[in-house]
């Protein structure tokens, strides 16, 4: 976004309570140093990634996934092995170190009553942000 348009628009957004910017742990810099290493022209060279939500919420997801992938064996039948993958994701004992959170049982059976029940991140993992004038993406604080 530009700096004119930016002098026009109070733009703030919904966005999940992380960024690498307030990252005190360094976990997001060990993550951004490991993509760095795998994909070194994806465009990571400084913290301001283009598309950080995109980034963010792929790297939990992929680590939810292939968390549920290490606790079941493949048989080589698709339908076998989206089955036993779906009851891994749905375990009660599956537990991830996401970006975003510690996630611990982040998906469960599905039913009509429990219709959020393939929803990882609640309402308390979402928080307003905005841009700043290097275009880096900053949660809002309202302590």
């Amino acid at each position: 976004m530009t700096k004119e348009v930016k002098n026009v628009i109070d733009l703030s957004f919904i966005q999940s309570c992380y960024s690498f910017r307030s990252d005190n742990s360094n976990k997001g810099a060990n993550v951004l140093a490991r993509a760095r290493t795998l994909f070194p022209n994806a465009g990571l060279e400084s913290n301001n990634i283009s598309a950080p939500a995109g980034f963010i919420h792929g790297y939990d997801l992929g680590k939810i996934v292939f968390t549920a992938l290490k606790g079941i064996t493949l048989s080589g039948d698709m339908v076998k092995d989206r089955k036993a993958l779906k009851d891994a994701l749905e375990s009660p004992n599956l537990a991830v170190s996401g970006l975003i959170k510690e996630y611990k049982n982040p998906f469960s059976k599905w039913s009509g009553v429990q219709d959020d029940a393939h929803e990882a991140l609640g309402l308390d993992d979402f928080c307003m942000a905005h841009f700043d004038d290097d275009n880096q993406m900053v949660i809002k604080s309202y302590n």
